[in-house]
């Protein structure tokens, strides 16, 4: 897990809040050491499973946690014809003078990052933060700097 100690430390167990101890390949409840979530190619993955309705399995064995909703062609089509949520003019410059105001070392919490934004290179390839990230499907956007946890996240996911 490629995650600052200090980042760790904040890290608390999404069923009863205490604090976590990372333990081999797992992070276990300091309170309860029969809870334990398990570390996946780097994320921890912080799932309350009494009230997720994913299961923590669904990451360790890396199944698609996403929504593949059907669409009819006319919709399809009507899709393909409007420019995407993420086309956006500015959002170079924008990024730009973001990343210029960040110190070095900067801790970011990205929410929703299983999928990398456009123009948000800038800060996945800026190796001084450390990115923090959450979200409910399984992605690799920015390698083992990212986690999974219940919302909040550093490998906090769902």
């Amino acid at each position: 897990m490629n995650i600052s100690q200090e980042t760790c430390r904040q890290l608390l167990c999404p069923q009863t809040n205490s604090a976590l101890r990372q333990q081999d390949n797992s992070l276990k409840n300091h309170a309860d050491p029969t809870v334990r979530y398990p570390i996946i190619d780097g994320i921890p993955i912080l799932i309350n499973k009494e009230k997720s309705i994913l299961s923590i399995d669904d990451f360790v064995q890396q199944r698609d946690t996403t929504f593949d909703l059907d669409q009819n062609k006319f919709k399809e089509l009507f899709w393909k014809c409007m420019p995407g949520i993420g086309f956006n003019f500015k959002a170079k410059d924008n990024y730009q003078k973001l990343v210029a105001r960040f110190p070095e070392n900067a801790k970011i919490l990205i929410v929703g990052g299983s999928i990398q934004g456009k123009g948000m290179e800038l800060i996945y390839s800026n190796d001084s933060f450390e990115l923090v990230g959450t979200d409910v499907s399984y992605g690799d956007p920015i390698g083992p700097r990212f986690a999974i946890g219940s919302p909040p996240m550093s490998q906090m996911m769902v």
